[in-house]
Parts: C-alpha cells; structure tokens; sequence
C-alpha cells in the first residue's frame, strides 16, 4: 500500500487534500521541552497570508490543530 508523501508540498496541493485524513510531524519551536509534535486528522483547512501557509487539521475529538507549512517535518496522507 502506498501512501503519498507531505513533505515539500506547497499550499495549493494540500488544497487538493481538504478532507482527507493525514498523519503530521512538525516542529514546535516555542517548547524547549519538545521540539516536534505529531497530529492526525482532517485537513480542513490551508490559508496564505503571504508569510507562508497554514494547516489547519481537526482529529476525531474535533480539536483544531494549525501548523505552519514550513515546520512540516514528515507527513503521509491515508489510503482512501
């Protein structure tokens, strides 16, 4: 089974990806403690504002989590 690869995909191809189930490793760079985090979930959303694009996944306890793109690390998207 393959599974599509997240890392270096710009903005409009996340786009491509509203609605689908996705695991995400990224950094978090204000917590000393932990420097990465993981998430699953929906991608809902993914905005620009020009200083880079947003993801924004809700999980299955409808807890919104945004990332800022450029602190994926890895990422795959689930088979359908």
């Amino acid at each position: 089974m393959d599974y599509l690869r997240l890392e270096g995909l710009g903005s409009d191809e996340w786009r491509r990806l509203l609605g689908r189930k996705v695991t995400v490793r990224y950094a978090i760079y204000d917590d000393a403690e932990h420097r990465v985090t993981e998430a699953i979930g929906m991608v809902a959303s993914v905005s620009d504002d020009g200083a880079g694009a947003t993801v924004t996944l809700v999980n299955r306890r409808a807890e919104r989590i945004e990332f800022p793109l450029k602190q994926l690390i890895a990422g795959k998207v689930f088979p359908v």
